[in-house]
């Protein structure tokens, strides 16, 4: 009602008009003390919390952060309306703009819509574009030639492609903040002196980005002592870069909660190190995942410490949807004595998916159909409808292609 109202400036008349609509108003709403707005901001104030849902607490809050409003020529609605299109829920917006109130007042044809055709325009769309707004919530606070279009265009030529900025930004929003250019550029001069090659710049900022804008000379000479003196790998190791990002990610507590958890499964301090100079990723597991593989390992499957540090690649596959459902089929023939590949557990996991099928599912469809669909739900959909793709003939009757 008020967006369309004109200017106030110099005419009593509008003035009392003004003044009359806004008692309307607030009567037949939830009024906000005046006492504790700004004047001006009454309006906004009232807007907040009968179209947003904002307390009236909350409501103060954000509107006091509006240094000028001086005009009600303001139709927030199409603000609200513009970034609903976008894709954000109406708690994503109460968020927004609960940290910058400024945003409704924008001009959505000038001002919103080509800020976030900067994001577009490096291959971000619909909840990822959405991820992005809501990881850094004065997005549209920022500057488009001055500031957006520089950052981006840095972080092109930081990282080498559009595909790698989104990726990036999807992680850490903050990379578009004021200082990220200046930071960032001192994490490169620094992990380049340190040796890392440029393609390994950019797998670190990609794997840690938070951290690749806090970076200190300090922290990253720490981070090179303990990969070789704690983990034992040596600088000449081409684990020696994992190492390093496997550390980047974790604290030291954290570290030895997670050591902890393989000694709590008798793993010795010997095999625990010869698992993570060989799979230093295992560290940026949860305890829980480990735990899970463990579990399913040693206690079902009988495997020794030992016999895991040796094949650290057991700890990246998927448990649900690889491990398990494969030792099943085995099982399942051994059982019935149709197992004639005497293959062993490391090489049966490492297959491809396609040859697994065809080694030890298609030739006994006939005869153990339940074992065949059984494979193909613990599988998933997407992964049996691939395997279809590929065209093995015998594949395409099942109902789940």
């Amino acid at each position: 009602m008020f967006a369309r109202i004109s200017r106030l400036e110099g005419n009593p008349t509008r003035i009392f008009c003004f003044k009359s609509l806004l008692q309307y108003y607030s009567s037949t709403s939830t009024a906000v003390p005046a006492a504790a707005l700004k004047p001006q901001n009454q309006f906004l104030a009232e807007y907040l919390i009968n179209s947003l849902g904002f307390s009236k607490q909350e409501a103060i809050s954000a509107s006091n952060k509006v240094k000028r409003l001086n005009s009600i020529e303001k139709d927030f609605d199409l603000v609200v309306d513009f970034l609903k299109k976008t894709g954000l829920n109406q708690s994503q917006i109460k968020s927004l703009v609960s940290v910058t109130p400024q945003v409704l007042l924008s001009k959505v044809d000038k001002t919103l819509k080509p800020k976030l055709q900067i994001l577009r325009d490096i291959g971000l769309s619909g909840s990822d574009l959405v991820k992005v707004v809501m990881n850094y919530r004065t997005f549209f606070l920022l500057g488009l030639d001055n500031h957006l279009k520089h950052h981006v265009n840095y972080l092109r030529t930081v990282l080498g492609s559009d595909e790698k900025v989104a990726l990036a930004l999807k992680k850490y929003g903050m990379l578009l903040d004021h200082r990220a250019p200046e930071r960032l550029a001192s994490t490169v001069s620094l992990l380049q002196k340190v040796g890392f090659s440029d393609e390994n710049v950019v797998r670190f900022i990609m794997r840690n980005p938070k951290r690749s804008l806090v970076i200190k000379p300090g922290w990253i000479e720490d981070i090179l002592h303990r990969v070789e003196n704690e983990l034992g790998i040596p600088r000449e190791s081409r684990m020696f870069f994992y190492g390093i990002e496997a550390l980047a990610s974790v604290s030291k507590s954290t570290l030895e909660m997670k050591l902890d958890n393989l000694r709590s499964f008798g793993w010795p301090d010997e095999e625990i190190f010869q698992l993570i100079r060989k799979l230093p990723f295992i560290l940026n597991l949860s305890v829980g995942k480990v735990g899970a593989a463990l579990d399913f390992y040693m206690k079902e499957l009988g495997c020794t410490p030992d016999y895991l540090a040796s094949r650290p690649v057991f700890f990246s596959f998927d448990l649900e949807r690889r491990v398990k459902p494969r030792v099943r089929v085995l099982e399942t023939l051994n059982k019935k004595k149709l197992n004639t590949k005497n293959t062993g557990l490391d090489r049966v996991l490492g297959m491809p998916e396609s040859k697994f099928v065809n080694n030890f599912l298609l030739p006994h469809k006939d005869i153990l159909p339940n074992m065949y669909e059984q494979y193909l739900k613990s599988v998933g959909q997407q992964k049996a409808k691939e395997l279809c793709v590929k065209g093995e003939a015998e594949f395409r009757p099942s109902k789940h292609c």
